[in-house]
């Protein structure tokens, strides 16, 4: 299966070849405030029973307390209580992005420096996917896109029974349909994961990148230190179209 990442030209970028490894990324830390958003329903809760919640909440994330929770709390407190208590669960998911798509313009134009970047080609055999899923709860899977969110209910969320909790990492606005993105998402906090060196089969430069030299002597590099063939491929403006053409 190939898969695309494309890429701005720092020394975050040329760490992955340095390391061959990828970043899984909080969900927080996303440029899109609504991206693994959800509508939370089940949230009109006496403060008893949130109280009760909170406790069932502890045995997952010890620093919750409820004996500083005030006898009376409006509505809004409670619900906004509830939404810091999801964004703490979301917080322990881990994201790997990629697209399926190496001549999007604006993905060029987005995430790889205004076409002056790279777009690395992945070819993942199903043993590479499985090694980026190598914990419970992990998952992989293309995007949907959608005007609304998913909804979630909060109580089942708390006991681990709502299975549309997961499928919200999955469910972006229609928007942004235009990646067609594809996703790893890993139960664990940001980290970076190494992959075989075998699965990075080329190197695409940006239509406008200026920095072929560099990128190719790191490409060379790779290519001496893991016996791999990666190739060098070049993003092309077409002439006719607006579109980007990917010429060997």
């Amino acid at each position: 299966m190939k898969l695309y990442k494309y890429r701005p030209i720092n020394e975050f970028t040329f760490k992955i070849f340095e390391t061959h490894s990828l970043f899984f990324a909080s969900p927080n830390s996303f440029n899109d405030p609504f991206d693994c958003a959800f509508n939370v329903v089940n949230t009109d809760l006496e403060l008893m029973q949130l109280k009760e919640v909170i406790e069932e909440v502890q045995k997952k994330a010890p620093e919750y307390s409820v004996k500083d929770l005030p006898k009376e709390m409006p509505i809004e407190i409670r619900k906004e209580l509830i939404g810091y208590t999801l964004n703490s669960f979301r917080s322990e998911f881990a994201i790997l992005c990629f697209s399926l798509r190496s001549d999007n313009i604006l993905m060029w134009s987005h995430y790889a420096q205004d076409h002056k970047g790279i777009c690395l080609e992945f070819d993942f055999e199903p043993t590479d996917m499985t090694h980026f899923m190598s914990t419970t709860g992990s998952s992989s899977g293309p995007v949907e896109y959608s005007k609304k969110m998913v909804e979630v209910d909060f109580i089942k969320v708390v006991k681990s029974i709502d299975e549309n909790f997961e499928k919200a990492f999955y469910v972006k606005n229609s928007d942004w349909s235009y990646e067609e993105e594809f996703r790893f998402i890993r139960h664990s906090k940001p980290f970076s994961c190494n992959f075989d060196p075998n699965i990075l089969k080329a190197v695409i430069l940006g239509p406008k990148c200026d920095s072929e030299f560099m990128v190719t002597a790191i490409v060379e590099k790779y290519n001496s230190q893991y016996g791999t063939s990666v190739k060098i491929k070049k993003g092309k403006v077409d002439q006719a179209e607006f579109k980007v053409n990917i010429v060997d």
